[in-house]
């Protein structure tokens, strides 16, 4: 039921949100929160919020810039590949733990 009180506060709170976004914004609020405690106390669920937020849109941009630079990367020849080729790899690699971290509940730095 606390789940549902949570969701229900999200689409309060950000009317326009997409369920995708609700969604993603209730898995990281109770990644921080497991008890749901900010559900009784608002200026906490505000912080929470702003802060979930604020993560959902650094991985957004940090994954639109490394696909971007994938697609850059696969439109070259291979005998023109670089050592700087090697860390766009490395940074879309570590993009993507990110990503699997969040969905599976581990710390995302």
């Amino acid at each position: 039921m606390l789940l549902n009180r949570l969701v229900d506060q999200l689409h309060q709170k950000l009317p326009n949100a997409s369920d995708r976004s609700v969604a993603c914004l209730a898995m990281l609020i109770c990644d921080r929160d497991p008890e749901l405690l900010c559900l009784s106390d608002k200026q906490s669920f505000l912080c929470l919020l702003e802060e979930s937020q604020l993560k959902m849109q650094s991985l957004d941009d940090q994954h639109a810039a490394v696909s971007h630079e994938l697609e850059e990367l696969a439109s070259t020849e291979p005998c023109e590949f670089q050592p700087k080729h090697v860390w766009t790899l490395i940074r879309a690699i570590k993009v993507q733990s990110q990503f699997v971290d969040l969905l599976t509940g581990a710390r995302v730095s």
